[in-house]
């Protein structure tokens, strides 16, 4: 057992003082005929909050690796399980309880009775065990949360409608399942089996949640989550403090506990941890991204101070876990942020570091030995995410009158990167959507004071994300005259992928004046029945077939698009226009505007 202790195993939740007791009580397990003992050992186990899953596995573990006997083992661990039942389901009543009251305040109240159903099932369930009541109805087909899923069901994604039903099919497996074990007295396959129910209904809770999230919105500065100030605030507010300190730090194995518990426990978890945070000594709090928080505080020693405080006294009573943080400080200058976060990369080492000691002009250094992600994550902090726009010429009025906004990346010699560099890479990051925001943000404050309309990019996992479309809509109400010239791209081929989802999306952001267009029409995946349903007032016909007008078949498909389009109250943008016979086809086959390299390629600034 020392040996296993010293090569870190279990260490998460075996404290050295208890390793005796724990060779002590697998020796109950093994060998001993006195009940007494095994239920003394069990209980004492509780109040050492040694969890029942862990141990039973290291249990296992032991036995395997040291080829003991197991003698009692296995009527010893139903007495040793036994006592742990009533623990665990008291425990989790008292949960489940406070779940409800959680997610009162984030589903809205017609859907919200789909949450309580579910959660009042697994309270009646747990009361079964724990005071001989009545059984919830285990069968799902039969089960009333099925059949309210099924009321709301224009409101459900087919990936999450397939996600939910799965998992609710397996809650009641397994409820079933834990049920046989535990009337056959066999307490330790009860245990086991009900912990998986458990963990598969947080994710079933996750997902209701992600359906039915409450739609508010707030300010464009403000982070929905953590209801404080947001990334976009702080690189506003960062220049009045000059002189401070500026205080950055992660939750340390943050992607743990979402994956453990669930997206909502980890947003629950961040709103803990921010409102913590802001009732000390403290100047000002941001969340500048998923885990990590900006805070402004006096000087070097009250970071410190505050570090040590935050580091030490964060804990999430539902799980028995102090939270445990990695950063940098520094004094505040027109560099400290980006410093910062290089420091914060070595941080996780050594807990907290002195960015004060590191001199910008020897981040290069860092700079050489960055990966593409961390330097994504750079690039975010120290604002080298650049909004390049591409010029779209207008036939009928024969001058420019629309951009496309592009997003690139300066790296740490100055060179631009284009997507096709990063792009893969940054959508599986946390800060993807942080960057989809940014774009959003600098397109609306480029073009705030200008007659010219504009256009962005947007994904399908953006359309999904209910955090970037809730600062999308901040943004449309907060400019409403800069909304007017805004026009919202999507690929066609993700369109087609989840159509209701596009629909929907395309339908609500058009009732604020913003126009929506269609991109890479006709590239593979087309079909002009979805043109007749969609809330569009452009197609963007693919470069590909553009490029291709000198073929027969490609002039006759371009000139039915055009057509049909306009009958139907569009207009149409021609992609890849890159000489004057191109421009010249396009032109005789009524296309409503050219964006291409002989139009102008995609730059910083705007000359006009």
């Amino acid at each position: 057992m020392n040996r296993l202790y010293k090569e870190n195993i279990f260490s998460q939740w075996l404290k050295e003082g208890d390793i005796d007791f724990v060779i002590k009580g697998l020796n109950t397990l093994l060998y001993s005929n006195d009940e007494l003992e095994v239920v003394k050992f069990a209980k004492e186990s509780i109040k050492k909050d040694i969890p029942f899953g862990e141990f039973t596995i290291l249990s296992d573990y032991v036995i395997n690796k040291m080829q003991c006997e197991i003698g009692n083992f296995i009527s010893n661990r139903e007495i040793f399980a036994k006592i742990y039942i009533r623990n665990n389901l008291k425990n989790d009543y008292d949960f489940f309880k406070e779940e409800i009251n959680f997610y009162k305040q984030v589903i809205t109240t017609k859907e919200n009775e789909i949450f309580n159903i579910h959660i009042n099932w697994l309270l009646d369930f747990v009361c079964y065990f724990l005071e001989d009541t009545a059984l919830p109805n285990l069968e799902p087909k039969d089960c009333q949360i099925s059949q309210l899923f099924h009321k709301h069901h224009l409101k459900v994604l087919a990936k999450q409608k397939q996600k939910f039903l799965e998992l609710h099919k397996k809650i009641h497996y397994l409820a079933q399942e834990a049920l046989k074990m535990y009337q056959k007295d066999e307490y330790f396959y009860f245990m086991t089996i009900y912990l998986e129910l458990r963990s598969v209904s947080l994710t079933f809770r996750e997902v209701i949640g992600n359906i039915f999230l409450y739609d508010k919105l707030v300010s464009i500065y403000i982070d929905p989550v953590t209801e404080i100030n947001n990334r976009i605030k702080f690189l506003e507010d960062i220049k009045e403090y000059k002189g401070k300190t500026l205080l950055l730090i992660n939750i340390r194995d943050f992607s743990k506990i979402n994956l453990t518990y669930g997206a909502k426990f980890g947003d629950k978890t961040l709103k803990y941890v921010s409102s913590y945070i802001e009732e000390l000594d403290i100047i000002n709090i941001y969340r500048v991204y998923a885990d990590e928080f900006a805070i402004i505080i006096e000087d070097a020693f009250q970071a410190r101070e505050i570090f040590k405080k935050i580091n030490e006294n964060i804990t999430l009573d539902e799980i028995d876990y102090v939270i445990s943080f990695y950063g940098s400080f520094r004094n505040i200058d027109e560099h400290s942020f980006e410093i910062c976060e290089y420091a914060i990369l070595d941080s996780k080492k050594i807990n907290l570091i002195n960015a004060d000691n590191i001199n910008y002009d020897k981040i290069s250094i860092y700079r050489d030995n960055l990966s593409i992600i961390q330097k994504l994550k750079v690039a975010l902090v120290s604002d080298r995410m650049k909004l390049y726009k591409q010029a779209i010429y207008s036939l009928k009025k024969k001058k420019i009158t629309k951009y496309e906004c592009l997003m690139r990346v300066e790296d740490s010699n100055g060179d631009i990167l284009v997507p096709a560099q990063f792009m893969d890479i940054l959508e599986s990051m946390a800060i993807y959507s942080e960057y989809t925001k940014g774009i959003i943000y600098k397109s609306f404050k480029y073009f705030e004071h200008s007659d010219l309309e504009f256009s962005i990019n947007l994904a399908l996992t953006d359309i999904e994300n209910y955090n970037t479309i809730t600062f999308l809509k901040n943004m449309v109400i907060s400019y409403p005259d800069v909304a007017k010239r805004c026009t919202i791209e999507l690929l066609e081929n993700e369109a087609v992928e989840n159509f209701q989802l596009v629909n929907n999306f395309f339908r609500e952001i058009s009732s604020y004046g913003v126009k929506t267009a269609l991109d890479d029409f006709g590239s593979g995946y087309s079909n002009f029945s979805y043109i007749f349903s969609l809330e569009l007032d452009y197609i963007k016909i693919d470069g590909t077939i553009i490029q291709k007008l000198n073929d027969k078949k490609m002039d006759i498909l371009v000139k039915t698009l055009v057509e049909m389009a306009h009958s139907l109250g569009m207009e149409v943008i021609a992609e890849f226009v890159s000489d004057e016979y191109i421009f010249d086809e396009i032109k005789r086959l009524d296309v409503d505007f050219a964006q291409g390299y002989l139009i102008g390629k995609p730059q910083e600034e705007i000359k006009r």
